[in-house]
């Protein structure tokens, strides 16, 4: 990973997929306690397993954008678009 800056954006690719797992781990914890109502949910690797087959396949299409954030060097958010 290059160096980054305090709250630095760059654009992100498909090679850049499996650094996103524990972001997602996050959002997921985060919808099963929030929307409990929706329960039974999965597990952590069945969730990212599920979510990464849709990244990679969003990723795979040219018009597909990945923001990767960045604060102080570490991973902190993304956006897919």
């Amino acid at each position: 990973m290059t160096e980054t800056a305090p709250s630095d954006l760059r654009r992100g690719s498909i090679e850049d997929l499996p650094s996103l797992e524990p972001l997602w781990s996050s959002v997921h914890h985060r919808h099963t306690e929030a929307m409990p109502e929706l329960a039974p949910y999965v597990d952590d690797a069945r969730s990212w397993a599920v979510r990464a087959h849709l990244y990679r396949d969003l990723l795979s299409r040219p018009e597909t954008v990945l923001v990767l954030a960045y604060d102080r060097g570490e991973l902190v958010g993304y956006g897919l678009a």
